[in-house]
């Protein structure tokens, strides 16, 4: 059979299959609408299973499959992009572990909820990806704030942060403080100053900065602690002292600076809330100020403390120069024993008194003295030229002494051999002295042909004052009249060495 044949053979098959089926299910086959052939008896049938069997492509399967086929394209494509998607979001999510610390800052690793490494240094750094750790970065810069809770509100004046404190009390010289909104330091002699600060601080501590601290509270916590150090660093001293930054003249022990101790103080606060910060620098600005409305009798006091210390420095410089007139570096030494000198003979210790008077002579005479620092010094100025002179008179006063004792005993051994030679050696000795006296000899010669010579004495002036001028000199030259100093300490020694216990009105 060609396959011609066969084609209608199988559709005929699968006609009558098909009209077995529809009699099968109680309808009337394709038959029944008016051939000529009367329906056979269902009981005479013999029936069998239904079957069809599609041996090639029909026209509407032809026309499916380019349409499946790009749709299983697509859905591959689409497949592998996703695939691909989900390697990239992959690689990401672990690159994501790859993280930057900048020079100013330091890190910490996290691990699972758990620091696995601290103070990670500048650089690149892997941790696992979030959730599952992370590294968290926290700079270490300086941070810089101002404090001005212990100064007058002045917000009202927008430039008042950058004017310096004279020009503030110009600005409020009639200002009240109002303890509600204004702010003071309560310094340990209850008076009221105030004062503006600048903080440097740095986040040191990371791992305590992490746990213990947020960074929105940062700066509310720094400013806390150091108004809490300002506050009990000005309470310990007093008003002057935190005006002019120096220990007052009675103050006993270790003067603490307000700026140092403040600093310490908040430092230490800081440290025992775990926080991290370290605070680098603490500076007053500008200077600290009495209450506004009290600043001219401030700057009163001021004046006149200064005008006194400097009458006091200069009081100190001449008496210096006094000193080292009079004695030279030996002065404050040599003063010293000659004051442990009275205090002996005013004690009644006479042998005290003439052990310490014993050593006075010793420097007087050119002895060594050892000050303080444990230079060895002698005598010198004024003191050192009177006992060099008082030496002198000294030496010639013996040496003289001496000659006329030599002189005495030539003369009595002569007298002894010779009474009248020596009586008329000692006349002519004498009248040659006389006639030698030049200047103050006046000769008066008796006219030969007078028989009564009347003498009417005086005093030619002009000699006299000749020789008023020539003694002068002499004595000059001696090194009896000084410059004017001699007369000037005599007086000073007159006014010092008045006696003690004299009642003026005796």
């Amino acid at each position: 059979m060609s396959g011609s044949d066969a084609r209608p053979g199988r559709l005929g098959a699968g006609a009558n299959a098909e009209a077995g089926a529809l009699a099968g299910l109680g309808l009337p086959g394709p038959e029944a609408g008016g051939g000529a052939e009367a329906a056979p008896d269902p009981r005479m049938v013999r029936r069998r299973a239904a079957s069809v069997q599609l041996r090639g492509p029909s026209e509407s399967a032809g026309l499916m499959d380019p349409a499946n086929q790009s749709l299983a394209d697509a859905l591959r494509i689409t497949y592998r992009l996703l695939v691909l998607a989900m390697i990239g979001l992959g690689v990401a999510y672990v690159l994501s572990g790859f993280q930057t610390v900048a020079a100013t800052e330091r890190g910490v690793k996290v691990m699972l909820g758990q620091i696995d490494q601290e103070d990670v240094p500048p650089g690149f750094v892997f941790a696992l990806p979030a959730p599952l750790g992370e590294v968290v970065r926290v700079g270490t810069g300086v941070q810089n704030l101002r404090v001005s809770e212990f100064f007058p509100n002045t917000r009202s004046d927008a430039t008042a942060d950058e004017k310096s404190t004279e020009e503030l009390s110009r600005t409020l010289a009639s200002f009240e403080l109002n303890p509600e909104f204004d702010g003071a330091n309560l310094t340990g002699d209850f008076n009221l100053a105030h004062t503006r600060w600048s903080v440097e601080y740095q986040r040191q501590g990371v791992r305590d900065y992490i746990r213990n601290l947020s960074p929105a509270d940062e700066r509310r916590f720094v400013l806390t602690a150091v108004r809490r150090g300002v506050t009990h660093a000005s309470a310990r001293v007093s008003i002057d002292e935190l005006l002019l930054d120096q220990p007052d003249a009675g103050r006993v022990g270790v003067f603490p600076s307000v700026g140092v101790t403040a600093r310490e103080l908040a430092q230490e606060y800081l440290d025992r809330l775990g926080t991290g910060i370290v605070i680098t620098s603490l500076t007053r600005l500008g200077t600290a100020s009495p209450p506004f409305n009290l600043r001219t009798n401030f700057d009163a006091v001021q004046t006149n403390v200064a005008a006194a210390q400097k009458l006091i420095a200069e009081a100190d410089q001449e008496r210096f120069r006094i000193l080292a007139d009079a004695a030279g570096d030996a002065a404050p030494a040599l003063l010293e024993m000659i004051g442990d000198y009275s205090d002996a003979i005013a004690s009644g210790d006479a042998q005290d008194a003439d052990g310490r008077l014993a050593a006075i002579d010793r420097v007087l005479d050119g002895g060594a003295v050892v000050l303080e620092d444990g230079r060895e010094v002698t005598v010198g100025g004024e003191a050192a030229q009177v006992m060099s002179r008082a030496r002198e008179y000294r030496t010639s006063v013996v040496g003289r002494v001496r000659a006329q004792l030599e002189s005495y005993t030539a003369k009595l051994e002569s007298f002894k051999n010779n009474p009248g030679l020596l009586l008329t050696n000692e006349w002519a000795d004498a009248y040659g002295r006389l006639l030698s006296r030049g200047g103050d000899l006046e000769v008066l010669t008796h006219p030969a042909s007078a028989s009564v010579l009347d003498l009417i004495l005086n005093r030619d002036r002009d000699l006299a004052v000749e020789r008023q001028s020539r003694a002068l000199e002499e004595r000059s030259n001696q090194g009896l009249i000084q410059d004017g100093r001699e007369l000037d300490i005599r007086r000073r020694t007159n006014n010092f060495e008045r006696p003690r216990n004299v009642n003026p009105g005796n």
